[in-house]
């Protein structure tokens, strides 16, 4: 299995058989307002390939999380 990201190339993905679900943590930047997300695997000795795109809202990416006061 084999995760790509637009701007960012292959990424460390990992992959749960349990429960079938493929992950990434992103740990820089995205730079664009879109993302281009590309998994390529083996099936049954095949290659196949998912692509799909998202959009990135304008300040999304360097949002603060909320904070709690004491």
């Amino acid at each position: 299995m084999q995760l790509r990201l637009s701007g960012l190339g292959i990424v460390p993905a990992s992959y749960d058989p349990k429960t079938g679900m493929v992950s990434y943590q992103v740990t820089q930047k995205l730079r664009d307002t879109s993302c281009t997300v590309i998994l390529t695997a083996k099936s049954e000795g095949k290659k196949v390939e998912a692509h799909w795109t998202f959009g990135i809202e304008e300040g999304a990416a360097g949002a603060a999380a909320p904070t709690r006061k004491k």
